[in-house]
């Protein structure tokens, strides 16, 4: 089983914020990040920017404005699930 350890960049640093990370997924305008154990760790106004399997890492872009666009597509979808549903 791959289990990758998560790095945030913010301008030039890069951070280690969580391990052994299985499930990542959106809620609630927040990018949440699963460990083996059911954990979570839930990260605001960020995007996923690069997995690398083979080095077990995700790296995660964080910036203020990802948020808003977050929730925005968000909306968008659900809006788009409901026209095309009906």
């Amino acid at each position: 089983m791959c289990e990758f350890k998560v790095v945030i960049r913010r301008g030039d640093s890069e951070d280690k914020i969580a391990e052994d990370i299985i499930k990542v997924f959106y809620e609630n305008e927040k990018l949440v990040l699963m460990d083996i154990l059911g954990n979570k760790t839930l990260v605001e106004g960020a995007l996923i920017a690069n997995v690398d399997v083979s080095d077990e890492k995700m790296e995660i872009l964080q910036q203020p404005i990802v948020g808003s666009l977050i929730k925005f597509l968000e909306n968008f979808l659900n809006a788009y699930k409901k026209v095309h549903t009906t």
